[in-house]
């Protein structure tokens, strides 16, 4: 299991994903940063700061990012004509799965990272309003709640990419959910959509109607198990009775 997860990351290590990951993880703070700076908006006030970067950063870029991401971890076995040489270790398919998946969220786990380091690394350079321990934790924890429910959207990636096979489609995928996101916000109908889930701790935060920060709410929740489930089942029942020739 150890020597299967250390082998993808060599995989990684040797392409061009980890110049991906770094830009994705930068490219919005940075502009950001850039766009304040040259306007001389004046003085950082950091909710309204971060707010276009997070939120550009969750239902915008994550989608095609994670897509590709995703889509590259499952498929480049068949892409590259390796898959015959994988499946033959003395490991199970469904621990190959875990494997691959525990390497994409550790991925969008490092790329929200970069991001947060970025966007507050960047909002401390120009003149800015105190940053206090609750602006700071407060974000964090947008974030970190995003960043999780993000994980549960993924295995409808990786069946989507175990199903085609390779990139394109699941990148396509992607390039329609920001549409659909950008949809669904404009008609006040996001809260019923699963692919919305990882912007709601932001627009909860947003929009809270008392002093108490609240990001998740039991529904947002409850979607997020069944929507986990269900494509995980999917992906590890595909994933044992498919031909991998």
């Amino acid at each position: 299991m150890i020597n299967t997860l250390y082998s993808e990351i060599l995989k990684l290590k040797k392409s061009f994903f980890l110049l991906i990951i770094l830009v994705g993880g930068l490219a919005l703070p940075g502009l950001l940063f850039l766009g304040w700076a040259v306007q001389s908006q004046g003085v950082v006030i950091w909710n309204e700061y971060t707010y276009h970067s997070e939120f550009m950063m969750i239902l915008v870029l994550s989608p095609v990012l994670f897509s590709l991401i995703s889509s590259y971890v499952f498929s480049r076995e068949f892409t590259d004509k390796t898959a015959n040489i994988l499946y033959c270790y003395p490991i199970s398919r469904t621990k190959i799965f875990v494997c691959k998946l525990f390497i994409i969220y550790l991925i969008i786990t490092v790329v929200y990272i970069i991001h947060f380091l970025g966007l507050f690394g960047g909002g401390l350079i120009l003149k800015h309003e105190l940053l206090t321990k609750e602006i700071l934790l407060i974000h964090f924890k947008i974030s970190l709640y995003s960043m999780i429910l993000q994980f549960s959207l993924v295995p409808i990636v990786i069946f989507i990419a175990s199903l085609s096979r390779n990139i394109l489609v699941p990148v396509i995928y992607g390039i329609l959910l920001v549409v659909s996101n950008f949809l669904l916000v404009a008609s006040g109908k996001f809260k019923y959509s699963p692919f919305m889930m990882p912007g709601m701790p932001l627009i909860n935060y947003n929009t809270k109607s008392n002093v108490e920060h609240y990001f998740l709410k039991s529904n947002t929740i409850i979607m997020a198990v069944i929507v986990f489930v269900i494509s995980f089942i999917a992906c590890i029942i595909y994933y044992k009775n498919t031909d991998i020739s």
